[in-house]
């Protein structure tokens, strides 16, 4: 061997043990086992949840996988959970709901969703066209896009606080459409959606180097607003954008003749944290009133339970592994379908 040779092997072992110790003294000052080589970015809305749930979608970031078959998750075209077995696809001219990770009800079973539940209670189907992860912009065009097939007759919107806040993202995890107002009118941006490697530049060292803690902090430093594959704000006013956007579709539903009727959902840290609603919440419910669009407050009501009886309320959610409470359980679920279907029943 060369004496260059020799030089660029011992640069290169150099380097290399320079930054492995970089690596393991980062991984022990954030308390995370030296050896540890688990995934180290907080996992994005289409590799959250359950496994291959999700596609690609050019219109909307993304979408429910169809067909899926696990022992609790099922869907049928197009895109939608399936509420039981009996159920074989979209019915039409009955009651769509729309939202997010509550509304589909993540981490229940199919009939356990609340959508499923109302649909038991009142007697009429609820078709549940909900996608995890879906900021409201994504929500009212998923709605626009089911609605003219679905000729629906009562339109259910779940809202919670952080899906106003993510209509302030072009990327939340993933790429995904959003609105600004320009000349007091809504634009479209990402039309079509681009992929994440496409509107990330860093995408493809985050996906080489995945498993690194040091590199990970790395580019937080270089790109500290989160645009390597985290969350990319859009520069707009994510209430203003939703108040327009709800505003947008009450007009096309009563073009159609379908009664829309939000579904505020409540997180259990919104609830324990006081009486006030938060502040995204509250700014889109309070133009819905002003428009007039009925507002299904399931937010209040499990405040109430909160207060007389604080145990009931936590099984409302699904407790994880450090003990912080995530989506509606089963029970939860359960609440929040009493509550709609006996709004939706004053209704008839």
């Amino acid at each position: 061997m060369t004496e260059r040779s020799k030089n660029l092997v011992l640069l290169l072992a150099t380097v290399g043990l320079t930054l492995l110790f970089c690596e393991t003294a980062l991984r022990v000052w954030h308390g995370a086992f030296p050896f540890d080589f688990g995934h180290r970015r907080v996992p994005t809305a289409m590799a959250s949840g359950h496994v291959r749930t999700f596609r690609y979608d050019s219109n909307l970031g993304w979408a429910l996988r169809v067909p899926l078959d696990t022992p609790r998750f099922h869907t049928l075209e197009p895109g939608i959970r399936r509420n039981s077995a009996a159920q074989t696809g979209l019915r039409v001219g009955h009651i769509l709901a729309v939202g997010s990770s509550f509304t589909l009800g993540n981490e229940v079973a199919d009939e356990e969703s609340w959508p499923a539940q109302v649909e038991a209670l009142i007697g009429e189907p609820v078709d549940n066209a909900a996608v995890a992860g879906y900021a409201l912009d994504q929500i009212v065009l998923r709605a626009e896009q089911l609605l003219p097939a679905a000729r629906s007759r009562v339109l259910l919107v779940g809202l919670l606080d952080t899906t106003v806040e993510w209509s302030g993202l072009s990327i939340n995890g993933q790429p995904k459409p959003f609105f600004t107002v320009d000349n007091g009118d809504l634009a479209l941006h990402n039309s079509p959606v681009p992929t994440l490697d496409q509107a990330v530049p860093l995408e493809w060292i985050r996906r080489a180097f995945r498993h690194s803690l040091l590199v990970d902090r790395m580019l937080e430093r270089i790109d500290p607003g989160g645009r390597n594959g985290r969350r990319w704000r859009a520069g707009n006013d994510p209430v203003d954008v939703g108040c327009r956007l709800l505003a947008r579709l009450r007009r096309e539903t009563d073009l159609l003749k379908i009664r829309t009727v939000l579904v505020s959902e409540a997180r259990a840290t919104d609830v324990m944290a006081g009486d006030s609603r938060p502040p995204h919440l509250a700014g889109v419910e309070a133009c819905a009133r002003a428009m007039g669009l009925p507002i299904v407050d399931t937010f209040g009501a499990f405040r109430a339970q909160y207060k007389s009886d604080p145990a009931l309320l936590r099984s409302y959610y699904v407790a994880r592994r450090d003990g912080a409470l995530n989506h509606f359980s089963a029970i939860g679920n359960r609440r929040v379908a009493e509550i709609v279907a006996a709004a939706l029943s004053a209704e008839r």
